[in-house]
Formats: C-alpha cells, sequence, structure tokens
C-alpha cells in the first residue's frame, strides 16, 4: 500500500538526493546548523546506498523503518552498567535523529512523500548534566598564564593565547570565536557582536585588558584579513584570509591543555563550561550568566553546572542559624 502511495507522489523523479539535502539546509539560518544537518542527512543516505529521490521512492517503507532503526543503533555509544545499559551520547543521537526527521518532513511538505518514518522512533532520555571536563581555577589560571608567556614568541602564539582568552573569559562556543571578524569588535565602546547558532547575535562586553591585547596584536601583526583568527599558512589553496578552521581551534585547545593539564581530557567548550562553574562560584545570578553564554533558559545553565553538590549547598551558609 505504501508503495502505491508513493507512486501517485511527485518524489518519483530522478533529482540526486545531494542536490534535495542542500534545498533543505539551505533554508536554516545558522551556517553551523546548516553544516551539521547537512553531515547528518548525507551520513545516513550515504549507508544505504541511495542516490536521487526515485530511489526512496522505490524503497518499501518497512524497509526504509529498519535501516533507520540500525543507522540509529550504530551511532550509539553504550555503556554497560549493573542492572541495565546507558547510552552516554544520547543528545548526539537525538540530534542526527531530529536532523532525519525534519528532512522527511520537507519531503512531504515539498515532494508529497506520504508519511515520516521517524515517527516511529522516539527521544532519547539525556542526562540532566553535561559531561564536559571542566578545570578548577587553579587549572584555568595555569593554562592562560603558559598561553600568556608565549605570546611574544611569534603570530602564531599570540592568536593562540588570544583564543584561549576569547573562549574562557567571553564564554565563546568554538563557532563563534573562529567566525569573529574585527568589524564585530567596536574597542572604543568595549563591546563585540558575536553571531550564534540559529542566526542570532549577542552583545558582550569586552574586558579593558582584553582590548589592550587586540590593540597590541593588531599594531604587531596587522588587521587586513577580515577575520580576527586566521590560519598562518594553507598548503591546498595558499590562501590565509578565512577563518581559522573549528578543527584547528580543537587542536590549539588540545595541545596547550596537554601540556599544562595531562591528566584532564580538555576541549574547547571545556573552557565554556568552566566559565558558567566559576561565575556561579563567585556569585553571578543565572541572567547575568545566560547574558554572556546566550543562553535562551537557565536551564542550559543548571545542565553546564558540575560542581560538586554537597559542598556548594545553601545548608551551610544558613548552618549559624542552629
Amino acid at each position: 500500500m505504501m508503495s502505491e502511495l508513493i507512486k501517485q507522489t511527485d518524489i518519483m523523479v530522478e533529482k540526486p538526493l545531494y542536490e534535495v539535502i542542500e534545498d533543505f539546509v539551505s533554508l536554516k539560518r545558522s551556517i553551523h546548523t546548516r553544516r551539521a544537518y547537512k553531515g547528518d542527512i548525507t551520513q545516513f543516505f550515504n549507508t544505504i546506498d541511495l542516490i536521487t529521490l526515485e530511489d526512496l521512492a522505490y524503497l518499501p517503507f518497512a524497509q526504509l523503518i529498519n535501516k533507520i532503526k540500525i543507522h540509529i543503533e550504530g551511532l550509539k555509544k553504550v555503556e554497560q552498567l549493573e542492572t541495565r545499559q546507558r547510552v552516554k551520547n544520547s543528545r548526539t543521537v537525538n540530534r542526527k535523529t531530529n536532523a532525519l526527521r525534519g528532512f522527511f518532513d520537507y519531503l512531504i511538505s515539498v515532494y508529497r512523500y506520504p508519511q515520516n518514518p521517524l515517527d516511529q522512533f522516539q527521544t532519547l532520555k539525556t542526562e540532566k548534566l553535561s559531561n564536559t571536563t571542566s578545570l578548577s581555577r587553579g587549572e584555568v589560571l595555569d593554562l592562560l598564564k603558559t598561553a600568556k608567556g608565549r605570546r611574544r614568541g611569534s603570530k602564531g602564539a599570540f592568536r593562540d593565547y588570544l583564543i584561549t582568552v576569547f573562549l574562557f573569559n567571553l564564554a565563546l562556543r568554538v563557532d563563534e570565536c573562529a567566525n569573529l571578524q574585527w568589524t564585530d569588535l567596536n574597542i572604543s565602546n568595549q563591546t563585540a557582536n558575536v553571531y550564534q547558532k540559529g542566526g542570532s547575535f549577542k552583545i558582550l562586553p569586552i574586558p579593558h585588558e582584553l582590548c589592550l591585547l587586540l590593540q597590541d596584536f593588531s599594531i604587531s601583526y596587522g588587521n587586513t584579513c577580515p577575520y580576527i583568527f586566521q590560519p598562518l599558512k594553507n598548503n591546498t589553496t595558499k590562501t590565509t584570509e578565512k577563518p581559522l578552521s573549528t578543527r584547528a581551534i580543537f587542536d590549539v585547545i588540545k595541545k596547550l591543555a596537554k601540556e599544562v593539564i595531562p591528566e584532564k581530557k580538555i576541549t574547547p567548550h571545556s573552557l565554556r563550561k568552566t566559565f558558567i562553574e566559576l561565575a556561579l562560584d563567585n556569585g553571578e545570578d543565572l541572567i547575568s550568566i545566560c547574558n554572556a553564554t546566550g543562553h535562551n533558559s537557565i536551564e542550559m545553565v543548571k545542565y553546564y553546572d558540575g560542581r560538586e553538590k554537597l559542598k556548594n549547598n545553601a545548608i551551610h551558609s544558613l548552618g549559624k542559624y542552629v
């Protein structure tokens, strides 16, 4: 019955699936979202070896659901506990599943595909707290001190120090840091316009000390490239007039952390999470922290608060009334 329904729809065309995926992701405002959705959707169709919409139309619906099930199961990283199994990457699996669900909704709307096969799948339960590794106050100071001590050595060393400062002191996501341009900064007003995922932007204050560092960097090495953080060489196209890749920023932090804190697995996101935890330790309210991180909900701030609950407990401050 499902094959008969499909044969009556507009999906019976030989349009390549990669073109349809491009059309779908182009509707998303954020570059980050477009890139993530394209990768997630393409990954699935590559595993089932479909090339055109017509190929998809001829695939029996029950087989499609089974292929999606196998794909989703293959994405899971499972930890065996004493009484049950736990999916360690439930948020990633949910994101990839939702990307596919959105794509099939698009096929229903534009090509009259009869039904969304992802309706058969439930969203996985997610952990209430982030498992991103954070740093102590002393560790983040050591990290910044090491990077700062090397900044005079070369343009790359100064750039890497600024990257570390922006990721921690401004609580930036790695994509936000990579795409920062000189025109996004207003040094006289000490503010920065930071474009976030989803296409929105936030205005952040730039600490005076960071403004001085940016001026020093600009005087020493120039600011002819639109992007603040650019590659120093490019063996492929030879052009360096582009933003430093997010992968390169990961490598900068990973290399620095491996030297200073080798016992911990630190990523750029660790600095953002550490910012939240130290801000909470300093008594900052949740709204102020959201204003810095760009989160729409204080629930996300709570999600990143991995501090010890016994130590950070209101009972301590009220003990004097006993």
